[in-house]
């Protein structure tokens, strides 16, 4: 009886709606030249645009996974992760292209440390610029930086934009806090030893800010890797005429926020960021209307946006209390989402 080859890497591919872009991801990740054993498992979370169906009728050979509703990202990633074979596993977003051999730096670089848990390649925009995709964890004064918009104004000070490495290049591999979820490798040996998955009460935002923490805990280390990787549409600055602030997406942001910081900073954590993003969005307010009203330079031209997104920040925090994903006035806990692993 023949054995089956051993799977190198596991690629886990989260959809909802994505069928524009999985057509240039697949092609990456199958070309002629991959010597990679590899298999491509993606979770569907109920997509409405046929991206089931178009990768079911494609060529390339992909396992679809039907959720059946959409369950965010981390469930759904957590479902590929049981069904996953490969001794790695490469978390990739749908709006992601692969560079020339990047599959193999990866996995070169993992069978050489076994010590490192987790890694992800440098990420580019489309026009080759660095994405900055290495992070440290998040605290307090990194959201006050963010809420204040100290960074517009100070991009280069390293203190005030510490949050996104600002003291550091991107140049050669280094150990790191976390990567942002558009490219993760975590090895599946450690997802095991560890019983690690992605806490599901995370919809969307901040769960592999979480993951990569708790993995830390435990002594696991993550590292970015400076070697050809991924072209990353989602990191693109927009250019184009202004938007109006999508409140859903947005609300997602806000309540992943708050249960990052209850579940690793305390629930003091968590009133101190209500009560400085109601104050600070107050503040934007009254400074943003008038000049929204008065219209008289283009660069205000966004103030809409922003005006929708303070005002967003202070009705989130007046009305956080009625989310069940957070704890009841009456309890010690937090309400469950989702399963917690």
């Amino acid at each position: 009886m023949s054995i089956a080859p051993a799977i190198d890497i596991s690629i886990i591919i989260v959809t909802f709606n994505s069928k524009p872009f999985l057509a240039e991801l697949l092609e990456s990740i199958y070309a002629p030249d991959s010597t990679v054993s590899q298999e491509v498992i993606v979770v569907d979370n109920a997509s409405d645009d046929g991206t089931a169906e178009w990768i079911d009728n494609s060529r390339f050979s992909v396992n679809v996974i039907r959720a059946g509703s959409n369950l965010g990202f981390a469930a759904a990633n957590n479902l590929g992760i049981e069904v996953a074979g490969g001794r790695y596993l490469l978390f990739l977003n749908p709006d992601t292209v692969l560079q020339e051999d990047v599959l193999n730096q990866i996995i070169r670089f993992m069978d050489s440390h076994p010590e490192v848990g987790v890694c992800g390649p440098r990420l580019l925009n489309l026009d080759g610029s660095l994405q900055r995709s290495a992070r440290r964890f998040p605290n307090l004064f990194h959201e006050i930086v963010e809420m204040t918009y100290l960074s517009c104004f100070s991009p280069t000070n390293r203190i005030i934009n510490s949050y996104h490495m600002a003291d550091w290049d991107h140049h050669g591999d280094r150990e790191v806090d976390f990567l942002i979820g558009a490219c993760l490798c975590i090895r599946k040996s450690v997802v095991n030893e560890t019983e690690t998955r992605f806490d599901e009460n995370f919809f969307m935002f901040y769960e592999e800010t979480d993951l990569c923490l708790r993995l830390k805990k435990q002594k696991v280390s993550c590292w970015y890797l400076d070697r050809p990787g991924i072209v990353h549409h989602g990191g693109t600055s927009y250019s184009g005429p202004v938007v109006r602030l999508n409140r859903r997406v947005y609300k997602r942001r806000m309540d992943s926020r708050c249960y990052y910081y209850r579940q690793h900073h305390g629930r003091i954590s968590v009133a101190i960021l209500s009560l400085a993003f109601v104050l600070t969005g107050l503040v934007r307010l009254a400074v943003l209307y008038p000049l929204r009203i008065a219209g008289a330079h283009s660069r205000w031209d966004r103030a809409t946006f922003h005006i929708d997104k303070a005002w967003a920040d202070v009705t989130y925090f007046l009305s956080r209390q009625s989310d069940p994903c957070y704890e009841a006035p009456d309890s010690d806990q937090p309400k469950s989402c989702g399963r917690h692993h």
